[in-house]
């Protein structure tokens, strides 16, 4: 949603008290008026930004190029957790390094995740991988820090037979399973993205190949609650709901430039992500 106006004066703002949450309406003299509900990453930028970077700063929820660091690149500032062993950092694809799980156990993990909790609401998961070894997990989301709980399924991962598998939860309570092909391993990096809307249903796109679409999965049934989100295994979650992805076992590799998107992308943008 947004609106726009012109005015061909200027903008005076010189010596002004911002007001945040509060004005008055009808004069200095009328009571203030409220504002009533939350705020966040109040940001003020000194130039005019283009429709595309207002739709990156609404629609971005997490961005880890992981140059040397878990910090969060993106809009929302959401710090991850390493695991405490197996985690180094390797050459990457995009930039100059990549996250490197070499060990089973290791993982990286993102909270906060409030649009993957809400049922229904569009997503998209991009992420650069170069595996040594293609089994288990690759992104794993659950209500609980441990992987386990009352909801949680592997949104991403591997076969038995080491395609690479999107996974949706549907209204109906299944998990519907879009499968592509089998990975190449080291040194290859592969581009995965899973996305998800109501209109289009579950996609997976493998080197900006729309190589799934599964057009009957337009119902997404979350958790209700604020997730996390896991990379490289289940954790605890060996035992969630797991479609065709295998729900035990360790991604072994490196993993570059991840990001999340509370809507769907489209063709397009996952040909620039790929093409970066």
């Amino acid at each position: 949603m947004h609106a726009n106006t012109t005015n061909t004066g200027y903008l005076n703002v010189a010596n002004r008290t911002v007001n945040v949450g509060s004005c008055t309406i009808g004069g200095n003299a009328a009571p203030e008026v409220y504002y009533s509900g939350y705020l966040d990453h109040l940001s003020v930028t000194m130039r005019v930004k283009t429709a595309c970077e207002i739709l990156q700063d609404a629609t971005l929820v997490v961005y880890y190029p992981f140059e040397n660091s878990i910090i969060d690149q993106g809009p929302n500032f959401i710090m991850g957790t390493l695991s405490n062993s197996g985690t180094t950092y390797v050459s990457g694809y995009v930039g100059s390094y990549a996250l490197q799980l070499s060990t089973t156990g290791a993982y990286f993990q993102v909270p906060s995740l409030t649009g993957l909790g809400t049922s229904n609401q569009g997503f998209s998961i991009a992420l650069w991988v170069k595996p040594s070894a293609i089994s288990g997990p690759l992104v794993h989301v659950s209500s609980t820090t441990t992987g386990y709980g009352s909801w949680c399924v592997p949104f991403l991962g591997f076969s038995s037979s080491g395609q690479i598998v999107a996974n949706i939860r549907t209204s109906s309570g299944t998990i519907v399973s879009a499968t592509g092909p089998v990975l190449q391993t080291t040194p290859f990096w592969t581009h995965i993205v899973q996305t998800w809307s109501t209109i289009n249903g579950l996609r997976l796109y493998v080197n900006g190949y729309s190589y799934v679409n599964i057009t009957s999965a337009t119902s997404y049934a979350a958790s209700g609650v604020q997730n996390y989100l896991t990379l490289g295994t289940a954790l605890n979650g060996a035992a969630c709901a797991a479609g065709s992805i295998q729900s035990s076992g360790q991604y072994l590799g490196a993993i570059d430039d991840f990001r999340l998107y509370s809507r769907e992308l489209s063709a397009s943008e996952v040909c620039q992500l790929v093409s970066v």
